[in-house]
């Protein structure tokens, strides 16, 4: 009889196992699961110098939630206020302006400086 290989990605290998565990285990393991799973989500990890970061994993994942949710709603906010967009069109045209028209801005500082060393670096066989 000839034998039959199963292969299974790696989601649905990790789908199976996990549902085998919450099929299986019992109501210690999970509350000791959970009281684990929780520890570790109010744990403050430590960076490569083994000082506390600042955030939990909690705490950051808060973060990026929230930070996902002001994109989301300032985006929609735009979209649908066409005042807005205008003036966010005449800021940005502004700013642009500004940095452009300015001596003393940084980003000519930084042009100039790329052009003059292009400049004086480049051969001229």
């Amino acid at each position: 009889m000839a034998g039959t290989e199963l292969k299974l990605d790696g989601e649905a290998l990790t789908a199976l196992v996990t549902k085998s565990i919450v099929d299986n285990i019992t109501d210690e393991q999970r509350e000791q699961f959970i009281a684990v799973a929780i520890g570790r989500l109010m744990q403050v990890e430590k960076d490569w110098t083994g000082r506390p970061k600042q955030d939990t994993p909690l705490q950051a994942a808060l973060y990026d939630a929230m930070q996902a949710a002001c994109r989301v709603l300032a985006v929609e906010m735009v979209e649908q206020n066409p005042a807005l967009q205008q003036q966010l069109r005449d800021r940005i045209n502004e700013a642009i302006a500004s940095t452009l028209t300015d001596e003393n801005s940084r980003l000519n500082r930084l042009v100039g400086e790329a052009i003059s060393t292009a400049l004086t670096s480049a051969s001229y066989d």
